[in-house]
């Protein structure tokens, strides 16, 4: 079994999602320098509790959108992507745009972005039942919505496709 473990970045936390492709083995949302120390325990190929093996780690890529500005937190969370990197090392890291994992769950609507995503996933996974208690998806809140939609991505792409997001 390969493991993803998929993250979606923030200024001070993270939220952070194991899945082994079609199942969710642990979740979590974390300040980044719990992130960062998580990362660097498991780089090894050391088991995760039942997870013999850490694949990939997949985080959301901050893409430019234009006409919008910059401020202090995009810039944090740019240079806490690098650090993961770094962190990581040396696993594969791939770094997946918002809006590619929009696209591959078929959520066009900007503004409604969040909402869809978690439509999607939801529907993915059994529908509304999915998020009540024994469900696949209870406890998945607020980023670790992001987090699995960054999962979800990367283990549907093709080989091709998750080696042209590979970070160099």
């Amino acid at each position: 079994m390969t493991v993803i473990l998929a993250i979606d970045p923030g200024t001070t936390q993270s939220g952070w999602v194991l899945l082994d492709g079609s199942r969710i083995l642990d979740a979590a949302i974390e300040d980044n320098a719990a992130v960062r120390a998580r990362l660097r325990d498991w780089h090894d190929g050391a088991r995760v509790g039942e997870v013999p093996f850490l694949g990939a780690v997949v985080v959301e890529r901050i893409e430019p959108r234009y006409g919008l500005n910059v401020g202090w937190e995009t810039i944090r969370t740019c240079e806490f992507v690098g650090a993961l990197g770094e962190a990581a090392h040396p696993l594969p890291v791939a770094l997946l745009r918002r809006s590619d994992i929009l696209r591959h769950l078929g959520v066009a609507a900007r503004g409604a972005a969040d909402p869809g995503v978690r439509a999607a996933l939801m529907d993915r996974w059994g529908g509304a039942a999915s998020v009540r208690k024994g469900g696949p998806l209870h406890g998945i809140t607020t980023h670790l919505w992001a987090a699995l939609s960054v999962a979800v991505t990367w283990t549907d792409m093709s080989p091709a496709e998750r080696e042209a997001a590979r970070l160099r």
